[in-house]
């Protein structure tokens, strides 16, 4: 399995479509997803016909850190629903957000 290879954890299944194609697939990693493209780019460059890496830093800063130390807190003690809101509020304008359309709602889910 290509995710065991690169040293992910499980849950990026995606990963493993890769491992199965029968031609080179596209990966995309963008923000955090970065490193992920970074470490295959790095470990498997023959693997992928392209690999993107969009809005994504080369290595976390402190302020960063501290803000998902914050949401790692609120999530073990609200639980993952309340970090619903404050990140809609920071994806996406407040104009869109108070239009309220159809695709906010699938996001939240």
């Amino acid at each position: 399995m290509l995710a065991a290879a690169v040293n992910l954890p499980p849950t990026y299944h995606f990963v493993t479509v890769a491992a199965a194609a029968t031609q080179a697939p596209n990966f995309a990693g963008l923000s955090m997803g970065g490193a992920t493209a970074l470490g295959l780019a790095e470990r498997h460059p023959n693997r992928f016909e392209r690999i993107v890496i969009a809005d994504s830093l080369c290595q976390s800063r402190a302020q960063s850190s501290q803000q998902w130390e914050e949401r790692i807190a609120v999530a073990q003690k609200q639980g993952i629903e309340a970090l619903v809101e404050p990140t809609i509020a920071r994806w996406f304008p407040a104009e869109t957000v108070a239009q309220n359309p159809p695709h906010l709602d699938k996001g939240a889910q």
